[in-house]
């Protein structure tokens, strides 16, 4: 009973923190394009542990081999997407900081002309 509340709970953080990313990632700015990839890596590393807790928690409330097969699949495809997403957003990471003073000394430059 108490495992299937903490499977809610994960499952309505998973969902705050996916929206909270994708509006970081829809309010960058175009011209910090991996700035914009990195927040998509976030994003779509909370929905992986949406689709994970999901599976999980349908394990927890049913059971028969139909909801076995498939709450499995979900279980598989939300740790992929969080282990991919995860690499993409450490492959990322390291750009940032050039990215945001390139882009900074590109608005000095226009506002200066």
């Amino acid at each position: 009973m108490y495992f299937n509340f903490i499977c809610v709970v994960l499952i309505i953080f998973s969902l705050m923190f996916y929206l909270y990313n994708k509006t970081r990632q829809l309010r960058t700015p175009a011209a910090l394009e991996i700035r914009h990839k990195y927040y998509k890596a976030k994003a779509n590393i909370w929905l992986g542990a949406f689709i994970l807790t999901f599976g999980v928690n349908q394990i927890i409330l049913f059971s028969g081999f139909v909801t076995y097969a498939i709450a499995g699949i979900f279980i598989v495809l939300g740790a992929l997407v969080i282990y991919d997403n995860y690499k993409r957003s450490k492959h990322y990471a390291p750009f940032l900081q050039e990215e945001q003073q390139l882009y900074e000394a590109a608005q000095q430059d226009a506002a200066s002309h």
